[in-house]
Parts: C-alpha cells; structure tokens; sequence
C-alpha cells in the first residue's frame, strides 16, 4: 500500500511533522500545525483555516491487523475423542468427536487456501482419530456386555 504524499505526524518525534514523498520519509520536518479554529461570528474577521492531514504513517495500515480464525470444531473434536477414551455413554462423545474431527479439517483446508498458517489440521485429524478408537472401545465394550448377559 502506498500512501499519497504529503505531510504526516512523525513517527519519530512527538508535535512534529515529517513530509511523505509516496516512497519514503525525507528530511523536511516541522512543528504540528494549530487545529483549525470554528468560524468566527458575524462581523469578526475571519481565521485561516488549515487542511487536516492524515494521522496515520504512509506505509502502514491505520487499521489492526485481522486476528486469525480459530478452528474451534478441531478444538472440540479432540476435547469430545479424549472424553471418549475415559467415558462414552451410549458411544455419543464418539460420534460428537468425529463429526467434530470431519468438520475441523473441512475447515482447515479452507483455512490454509485462504493462507492461514495455523489451521488447526492437526488437532482435527486427531481429534477423529481418537473418536474412532473411542467408538471402537465402545463396540468392543457392547459385544462382550451383551455376551455375558
């Protein structure tokens, strides 16, 4: 981004201006300008008044950077496939951690086109994976449960 030359708010000195020439900063510097004054009333003479100049610097956004998207069913999916290793009531925190887990790494794959680093892939993947293994104890749990009964 390149921002249209002319005098900023110095980033290295306070009440100071410094002149942007569109590709850097040059050596012309001075005081910060007076705030333009309101109109004067009728029958005074009236003030000049100052063009306001930007406050952001050239070269720089003025506005925050975009925080990353969290993965938060890849988060989920690992927290519902670990629930299932230790307790899995009718094997639902299973099936929770896999939909969770497939969900999570649709959503990574979006997330990393789109050029996010951190995709929450990983967490996804394992959170299904754990689910599976636990949806597996469960139907081992089943069938010797109703093989002793």
């Amino acid at each position: 981004m390149t921002a249209v030359p002319g005098w900023y708010s110095d980033p290295s000195a306070t009440g100071m201006v410094r002149y942007w020439d569109g590709a850097g900063w040059t050596q012309h510097v001075q005081p910060l300008p007076a705030a333009p004054t309101p109109a004067p009333a009728a029958g005074y003479a009236a003030s000049p008044q100052y063009a306001p100049y930007p406050t952001h610097h050239p070269g720089y956004s003025p506005y925050a950077a975009a925080s990353p998207v969290k993965n938060s069913p890849a988060t989920r999916a690992l927290v519902w496939g670990i629930i299932s290793i230790i307790i899995n009531p009718f094997g639902l925190p299973s099936i929770l951690a896999i939909v969770f887990g497939a969900q999570g790494r649709k959503l990574a794959e979006q997330l990393e086109s789109a050029g996010q680093r951190e995709s929450g892939r990983g967490r996804a993947t394992s959170g299904l994976v754990v689910g599976i293994v636990g949806a597996a104890l469960f139907v081992v749990w089943m069938l010797f449960y109703f093989a002793r009964h």
